[in-house]
């Protein structure tokens, strides 16, 4: 049997590698999904539950290269889905497309869906029984079983606002090389996606401890592998109410260990010790109509001059790049050490990994 893990184009890499940690698999790279080797559907099911990365996972049924509308809509539907999905079951078929294709997710959907209904199963749309998932990144499609639909959305999410994904969060966090036992530290916490995610990574976690519901079987043991914090891991802002939303959002989340503080960007020295934080990883503020490229300069120039005193010889800085943060980085003593380009729906995002000048 044969998964599929869809994440964000430019994780593919840290995708293999969380399924490899989670089921130990064989694992092959493709633009925007993996695919891997599992012994049955509970593999699958695991990855899901236990992955940070992963936008979507499948059971694969069929994969390809994208022709037109009728040819592919005939090639899908004639998959035989009477393994997962029999008469009077309902089923729903969900599509996304990524890349310039001559007709709509919505008419290839209710294509392959019409197709696929001459099997038996009736088609629902607004509770399915059991959901198919059509992935079209560019000329290639995979064609599966949703195991649990959006896996980038997380219940925990009410209070404050980030543009931020946790998925994309979790990245971050790997492009940092941070690791249980690291000071971490997010200086413009927002919603605390961050943060939980840190945790989430350190401990072995699940993100979706309280939303099993939308899991088929899970097995007790997967939440038994948990491990203890053994480093630090502090969310600030120097808005209260943006700590205390991140703070809620923890706690409805049930993660108890991430450490909340209010601290403005000048109090940072004074709040820190010199060459005590491991790993900076935050979304810093971005360019826009709140934050003019004068002020932002200044904002980063004063931050990351503190953060460089607080930061360890061998720490690093991730964040969400711009010109004027790259020019200010700079100028505080630190080197660009890598660039990562990660979409985020059709937004292209420049991760990017500081260190410091030794």
């Amino acid at each position: 049997m044969q998964g599929i893990g869809i994440t964000h184009r430019g994780m593919e890499a840290i995708a293999g590698a969380e399924v490899q940690r989670i089921v130990q698999c064989t694992v092959i790279p493709a633009d925007g999904f993996i695919e891997f080797s599992a012994a049955d559907k509970t593999e699958i099911v695991k990855t899901a539950y236990l992955g940070q990365s992963f936008r979507r996972v499948l059971v694969k049924l069929i994969s390809g290269t994208v022709k037109d509308l009728e040819t592919l809509s005939a090639e899908i539907g004639a998959v035989d889905i009477t393994p997962w999905c029999i008469a009077p079951q309902t089923f729903a078929v969900e599509c996304e497309r990524n890349g310039e294709h001559p007709f709509s997710s919505q008419d290839l959907a209710m294509e392959v869906g019409k197709l696929l209904e001459q099997q038996g199963p009736v088609v629902n749309l607004k509770n399915p029984e059991v959901r198919f998932f059509l992935f079209l990144q560019d000329t290639q499609y995979v064609f599966g079983v949703d195991t649990a639909g959006d896996l980038s959305k997380r219940h925990w999410r009410i209070f404050s606002q980030s543009p931020l994904k946790p998925t994309v969060a979790s990245g971050m966090l790997k492009f940092a090389q941070y690791e249980n036992g690291q000071v971490l530290l997010d200086p413009f916490c927002r919603d605390g996606a961050i943060g939980i995610a840190a945790f989430c990574m350190a401990t072995g976690r699940s993100p979706h401890v309280y939303a099993k519901a939308q899991f088929p079987d899970v097995h007790p043991e997967w939440d038994k592998q948990e491990q203890p914090l053994k480093g630090k891991i502090i969310c600030s802002a120097p808005q209260f109410g943006e700590v205390k939303g991140a703070e809620k959002n923890a706690k409805i989340a049930g993660i108890k260990g991430i450490e909340f503080r209010r601290v403005e960007n000048e109090w940072l020295d004074l709040k820190f010790a010199p060459g005590s934080v491991d790993r900076v990883v935050s979304l810093f503020p971005q360019p826009g109509a709140r934050h003019p490229p004068k002020v932002l300069e200044r904002l980063y120039r004063e931050t990351l001059k503190l953060l460089a005193e607080i930061l360890k010889k061998n720490g690093r800085i991730c964040t969400i790049s711009n010109p004027v943060l790259e020019a200010a980085a700079q100028t505080a003593g630190f080197q660009l050490k890598d660039v990562h380009e990660v979409w985020q729906g059709k937004l292209m995002l420049r991760i990017v990994v500081f260190t410091k000048n030794n």
